[in-house]
């Protein structure tokens, strides 16, 4: 076995430790140190998991209290006991031979022992992190926190900066400072309350400082008289004595390589009951140190150098303990292109799934579009034809379109959207637009119903309230011979209560070639609002104006082709998805009024083809889009 002699070193070490009752004491300068340098030294000793999983129980061995080290010196010694069994079990090799009587001492059994956990991987559940313990892996897990990755981007809120150094004379009052010195005195002592706490006399070449810890007298066992800590704390002068003091200070063992809990910026995550600050962090210390590395980085090297990125794995391990302030943002500008880089991906393969899909195209009816512009009061501005020109192209297409209409107060995009629908209505569907309020759906209602009034739309049965015929093309049926059928006449009393409920005179629904234009609002009486469904369903309404109610299950259209959004950034995904199934994938145009920086468009609205309304209609008044704060209000 290539370590053996290493690993029965080690073996005899923790042997010792567990007879001292887990005091630390049996290696010069603790287990922790031991370790750091048994690791140096391992030679192929590592290349066993058992061997591994020891080292990594018994990182932050300082900090635990006795139960803890027991259980987890007693786990290591199991594991690396196995070794030899298995050796044992394979039976001695040419040249091998049985191990010493030294490396029987790891043969130690207890009830605490378990089996050698499986080595951490990504996906591993919170609960196999090595001495994680039942209780605190329940808590991670009401944080959303299940598994090893998670705990990686369970990243920390904050940071307390513990990086300045100083000599204990150098300490000011009232301030948070570090020192590093030795620790000559622990005493004890007692509340009126009943419960106990410690004090600690640490001293430097300069001077002396009192830690006082409340309620916690079982720290005295962690405080060696001669030993080196770190202590960082707001600084006050003592009652008594008046000497510099610090009250329950973030403190560790000193050590030449990694600081967790002081003397550096130290990480504060967010916690839930059931947590503690301290061994939380020592949990997450652990696993970054082990899992971070197995973190595969998506982004080649090539891409990283050209933007100046670090690399996944340490950006991690930086974001939870980061070894400067620099090192940090790095990590922070590493982690939030990250994010926007994921953002953009779902938003660009969210648009080429909707573009592989097939579509209704729509042949632009230019009489329609003609008229249209005739009834208008005022001529479209540049930007406004422009936008038309891209959005008649796109609904022209096979393909669903998905366009961004952006533009100030004032700036026209309801009338790009009413031709747009006029188009819908022209090619025989039905178009729907959904308002965030009611008062907003209801301006949209009113304006749509002024500027598409008096236009004719082509239509399937172009003429609804005509007599019947008697099945001969372009021959009328005699009404003094038979009359009107009775279907016809069931019709004609459908559309006539359509255009009662919608507002509609004789002289607006144009002998049925008028637009008709229906308001669906949750404030809608129930009567009307079951015929409006109803004539929703059956095709007799051709522009639907509404809000959220536009998306309900009740409400079931006949041929939706087209969907467009006011103020889109009120809505959801989810929302705008909901209103696009109602039909067989319609075309969707979007608007909004709220300005969106490019970049902000590229990245989260890269779904979307954009058009820009960058000119006002002449005599309108500039709009100004100012941020108020509250103490600017009056």
């Amino acid at each position: 076995m290539e370590g053996k002699e290493q690993i029965i070193h080690l073996g005899k070490v923790l042997r010792a430790e567990l007879e001292r009752g887990c005091d630390d004491g049996a290696a010069a300068g603790g287990l922790e140190r031991f370790l750091t340098n048994w690791r140096l030294g391992a030679d192929g000793a590592l290349q066993y998991q058992p061997v591994r999983q020891a080292l990594e129980l018994l990182a932050g061995y300082t900090v635990f209290d006795i139960t803890t080290r027991r259980a987890r010196v007693g786990i290591a010694i199991e594991g690396l006991r196995s070794l030899f069994r298995a050796a044992e079990d394979r039976g001695p090799k040419t040249g091998d031979r049985m191990p010493p009587a030294g490396a029987r001492a790891v043969q130690h059994s207890t009830s605490n022992i378990q089996h050698p956990a499986r080595p951490l991987a990504l996906n591993s559940p919170i609960e196999e992190v090595p001495g994680i313990g039942r209780a605190n892996a329940a808590a991670f897990r009401r944080l959303g926190v299940k598994t090893v990755l998670d705990l990686l981007y369970h990243f920390p809120h904050r940071y307390d900066d513990y990086t300045s150094h100083k000599t204990i004379a150098e300490m000011r009052f009232g301030e948070v400072e570090t020192a590093v010195g030795t620790v000559s005195d622990v005493r004890t002592f007692g509340t009126r309350a009943g419960r106990g706490g410690i004090e600690v006399l640490v001293s430097d070449s300069t001077g002396d400082l009192k830690a006082v810890f409340f309620n916690q007298p079982w720290l005295a066992r962690q405080f060696q008289v001669g030993a080196r800590i770190v202590l960082s704390g707001k600084v006050t002068a003592d009652s008594r004595t008046g000497m510099r003091s610090m009250a329950s200070p973030d403190w560790q063992p000193y050590t030449d390589d990694e600081l967790v809990h002081a003397g550096r910026l130290v990480p504060v995550h967010p916690l839930t009951k059931g947590l503690v600050e301290r061994g939380t962090r020592t949990i997450i210390k652990r696993v970054v140190d082990l899992a971070a590395p197995l973190v595969e980085d998506h982004l080649p090297e090539a891409v990283r150098e050209r933007a100046g990125l670090l690399p996944l794995a340490r950006a991690l391990a930086q974001i939870h303990f980061p070894d400067s302030k620099e090192l940090l943002e790095q990590a922070r500008r590493r982690l939030g292109f990250d994010e926007f880089l994921f953002i953009q991906l779902g938003v660009l393969e969210r648009k080429v799934l909707w573009q592989a899909e097939r579509g209704y195209p729509m042949a632009l009816n230019e009489a329609v579009h003609e008229e249209f512009l005739g009834k208008l009061p005022f001529d479209l501005t540049g930007a406004q034809v422009r936008a038309l020109e891209e959005i008649f192209h796109d609904i022209g297409r096979p393909v669903p379109m998905a366009r961004l209409l952006q533009g100030d107060v004032g700036s026209g995009k309801t009338a790009v959207a009413a031709a747009t629908a006029l188009q819908a209505v022209a090619n025989g569907f039905q178009a729907a637009i959904m308002a965030p309020t009611e008062i907003l759906a209801e301006q949209h209602y009113r304006g749509l119903k002024g500027l598409l009034g008096r236009v004719r739309v082509p239509r399937e049965t172009a003429n609804d309230q005509r007599p019947a015929t008697n099945g001969v093309a372009g021959e009328q049926r005699s009404p003094f011979v038979d009359g009107p059928s009775s279907e016809a006449l069931v019709r004609q009393a459908e559309l006539e209560e359509i255009r009662q409920l919608l507002g509609m005179t004789i002289e607006d629904d144009l002998d049925g070639q008028g637009v008709r234009v229906a308001l669906l609002t949750g404030s809608l009486g129930a009567r009307e609002r079951r015929k409006v469904l109803d004539a929703i369903a059956r095709g007799d309404v051709d522009l639907i104006v509404g809000t959220h109610a536009l998306i309900t299950e009740s409400v079931q259209y006949a041929r939706l082709g087209l969907v467009i959004v006011d103020e889109q950034h009120r809505f959801g995904v989810e929302q705008r998805q909901r209103l696009k199934d109602k039909g067989f994938n319609p075309h969707m145009l979007v608007m909004t009024a709220t300005p969106i920086p490019r970049t902000l468009t590229l990245t989260i609205y890269g779904d979307l083809d954009t058009s820009v309304l960058d000119e006002l209609p002449p005599g309108r008044q500039e709009i100004k889009t100012r941020w108020i704060t509250s103490a600017e209000r009056d």
